[in-house]
């Protein structure tokens, strides 16, 4: 099996980089890379940087989210604005998460389809 070093891959994010300069898929990847390797605060710097002109980005909101919980700032409303555009954000960060139980703490889980706040409608007739 071939295993990719965190090294390895932030050197292939800056080349891609060097390529295309300001693409937020790339410059998510290299967040992320930044986040499991345990510069968080680089990588809550990246995550900015993506949001600024992608402010709806939802891996890059959630990404957000984890980096703000395990720096001790508050990461809720970025995690919710993540798994309100994309319910399965958090599949990308799973490997993450299991390392960093205490990121996870703060972060919401997605609502299932059954889940509302609004009171079902009666099957009662009148």
């Amino acid at each position: 099996m071939f295993a990719i070093t965190l090294d390895q891959a932030l050197k292939d994010c800056d080349a891609a980089l060097d390529m295309a300069p300001n693409d937020p898929g790339i410059m998510d990847s290299r967040a992320l890379v930044l986040l499991q390797s345990g510069d968080t605060t680089g990588a809550l710097a990246v995550y900015d940087a993506v949001l600024a002109d992608n402010p709806e980005l939802s891996s890059s909101l959630y990404g957000r989210s984890l980096a703000k919980t395990v720096l001790g700032q508050d990461g809720s409303a970025d995690s919710e604005a993540a798994l309100k555009g994309n319910p399965d954000v958090g599949v990308s960060y799973k490997t993450y998460e299991e390392r960093h139980p205490t990121a996870v703490a703060a972060t919401p889980t997605p609502p299932t389809e059954n889940s509302s706040s609004a009171p079902s409608p009666s099957t009662t007739p009148n």
